[in-house]
């Protein structure tokens, strides 16, 4: 058996230069995580890797979250009177469909009994690679 603690975290903060300096972390949390070193599976022995990899791939999807929410930050255009009502508006909304989307990965791969589990991580991996751009955990935007 195994688990993983992975989360989304946001800061930002305001310049009097009336900047947004955003920073998106995607963690994971080892004092909450944990492998045991084998699984009796069906009368046999599963290796915890297939397991262990299993769960790797929740942080993977916080990192994917993290930097959908870096792209969306980098194309929005804030405004003075609106961005202290938006910016949790917008960090809700991707929290909502990170919490989801784990949800919906352990369902769909049986929470690591490999049930479409190769599916999630060529999907994943796509995801990890096209959003590439988006790995600095920092962004910077204007007010207007």
């Amino acid at each position: 058996m195994a688990a993983t603690s992975s989360k989304l975290e946001q800061r930002y903060f305001v310049t009097p230069e009336h900047q947004i300096h955003f920073t998106i972390l995607a963690w994971f949390v080892p004092d909450r995580s944990w492998v045991k070193p084998e699984v009796k599976h069906k009368f046999s022995y599963v290796l915890s890797d297939l397991i262990l990899e299993h769960e790797q791939h929740h942080f993977d999807i916080a990192e994917i979250f993290a930097r959908e929410i870096r792209q969306s930050l980098s194309n929005i255009i804030f405004y003075d009177s609106t961005y202290k009502r938006d910016i949790p508006k917008l960090f809700k909304k991707y929290y909502d469909q990170y919490r989801e989307n784990q949800v919906r990965y352990d369902s769909e791969t049986g929470h690591g009994g490999f049930k479409r589990q190769q599916d999630w991580v060529n999907s994943i991996d796509e995801q990890l690679r096209s959003l590439k751009k988006y790995s600095d955990t920092t962004v910077i935007v204007n007010i207007y």
